[in-house]
């Protein structure tokens, strides 16, 4: 899903100017989720990375195993979300003013949390305005 995601957004990052790359451990293990939804979820954490990373920056996805789990991040070099922010982020129609002016309806974050909790796992996030963000799901490695 990582490397046709690369694949798809490629053009995008290249637009906007922003390197964009992958980090995948070998051999992860065969575990049962739901390809289309997860796609759904990477895809828009990654949309969110490239909208809110300025010209020149880096967006990177990370892929890899944990002792029972899996772990799938986006990082980027963007904007950053404040503190007193985080809190609020993934509740429905939220948004947050940015110095990019990016917009949305505030529903990606919440779908996308909802369908990794459906699948058992968590969705997170780390950030400090001015210096990035790293968003990242854990799935739990369960045989299908």
């Amino acid at each position: 899903i990582a490397a046709d995601l690369i694949l798809f957004l490629a053009p995008r990052a290249a637009k906007a100017g922003l390197t964009l790359t992958a980090e995948v451990d070998p051999g992860l293990p065969a575990f049962a989720f739901d390809p289309d939804l997860i796609t759904q979820v990477l895809t828009n954490l990654v949309s969110n990375a490239i909208k809110f990373t300025p010209k020149g920056g880096r967006v990177k996805i990370g892929v890899r195993r944990t002792a029972d789990r899996v772990v799938c991040s986006v990082e980027d070099t963007g904007v950053g979300i404040p503190a007193e922010a985080l809190s609020r982020i993934f509740a429905p129609f939220e948004r947050v003013a940015n110095p990019m002016h990016a917009t949305g309806t505030g529903l990606g974050l919440a779908i996308a949390k909802k369908i990794v909790e459906m699948h058992g796992g968590r969705l997170a996030v780390e950030s400090q305005p001015g210096k990035g963000s790293r968003f990242y799901f854990e799935l739990p490695i369960k045989s299908r």
